[in-house]
């Protein structure tokens, strides 16, 4: 099981890393963590301080392996079909080709720089 109980979080490194890994994730839900974990997908999503919901779901997944083995394998795959290397690398230059004006309407470095 692959827990992250930040109060403030990006895109978590070490939620990504046990869910390559295929472990199911309980996580808070700030910052990147429902980016990540889908509640009942991959894993688990918490409301921040919610001590109780929190123990249990932690309950549920130790009293139900099938499921926790399911969000596991779910994991995995989310990890590997939309945040590897590749895949992010390839969405940043579609990102950057989107926003890209053509060559012809390119400005030219004489008008880029500032007024002397």
């Amino acid at each position: 099981m692959n827990l992250n109980l930040s109060s403030r979080e990006s895109l978590s490194n070490s939620v990504m890393e046990g869910m390559m890994q295929g472990r199911p994730s309980i996580v808070t839900d700030v910052g990147g963590n429902t980016e990540l974990v889908r509640h009942n997908v991959e894993g688990r999503v918490v409301p921040y301080g919610e001590v109780e919901k929190l123990v249990s779901e932690m309950v549920f997944l130790m009293n139900n392996r099938d499921t926790a083995v399911g969000y596991g394998t779910m994991a995995r795959e989310r990890i590997e079909q939309h945040f590897t290397m590749k895949v992010m690398v390839q969405k940043t230059k579609q990102l950057i080709d989107s926003v890209n004006l053509p060559s012809a309407e390119q400005p030219t470095a004489e008008a880029l720089r500032s007024p002397d």
